[in-house]
């Protein structure tokens, strides 16, 4: 495929992401509602503690649920078939959908982040590397988001599959780990949504850097490649 061809792939893949307004409104506007009504409830933590369960809410919705739905979507309504025969490879097919779903991402940061600062709140931490974790955990959950799709091809089973995955990757964002029974720790501290939480956490408020947080960012890379490679490998076009 052109660079050309893969613009007009990726000019339409963008109008048909925005123009989902049963998806993209909850995305756009639950996270920062989330935040600010569990703010609100709790005591004692202030908004810059929640704010990172809303950005990997954020990341998890587009990069995992509507990335996975889209590969899902398209595979059952045969729209993968027929790129296939453009001809296009599965990468530029990948590298498309990614691309829309990063600025998509950017776009309900934006809100987010746009708010929250509004509100008062400051990043504390370096911005350098409070970007690079976004775009890390955006990439990992994309990953996750498509091996998850290689696996499925009914929308149904997918919505099924997909909320009650989501669920399960966004309550540890915003749930502090020792609130937890000591038997699930373990299993929660592997989870990738928490240790991009965690991270993202000591970054806005200054609690830590990059360098202290090796073992959440080791385990954030570790589902990035596994997802990443099973993806590869259960592609398919239909």
């Amino acid at each position: 495929m052109s660079w050309s061809g893969f613009g007009k792939l990726f000019s339409i893949k963008l109008k048909i992401r925005f123009r989902a307004g049963d998806m993209v409104v909850p995305i756009i506007a639950l996270p920062p509602i989330i935040v600010l009504v569990i703010t609100l409830m709790s005591i004692g933590a202030g908004i810059e503690w929640f704010l990172p369960g809303g950005i990997t809410m954020v990341i998890i919705l587009a990069g995992f649920t509507f990335y996975s739905f889209s590969f899902v979507s398209d595979k059952s309504k045969g729209i993968l078939r027929r790129i296939s025969t453009i001809p296009t490879s599965r990468a530029t097919y990948i590298a498309c959908e990614s691309l829309v779903t990063l600025v998509f991402s950017f776009v309900a940061l934006c809100v987010l982040l746009g708010i929250m600062m509004g509100l008062g709140v400051r990043i504390e931490g370096s911005v350098i590397s409070f970007t690079a974790m976004i775009f890390l955990g955006a990439l990992t959950f994309m990953a996750l988001g498509a091996m998850t799709a290689g696996f499925i091809k009914s929308e149904k089973v997918m919505d099924v599959m997909g909320n009650l995955l989501t669920i399960m990757l966004i309550v540890p964002s915003f749930v502090p780990p020792e609130a937890f029974l000591p038997s699930l720790k373990p299993i929660v501290g592997i989870i990738p949504s928490a240790s991009l939480s965690y991270v993202l956490r000591d970054l806005i408020t200054g609690c830590g850097t990059l360098a202290t947080n090796l073992n959440n960012i080791g385990i954030i890379l570790v589902w990035l490649g596994v997802c990443g490679v099973i993806a590869a490998a259960t592609f398919r076009w239909e």
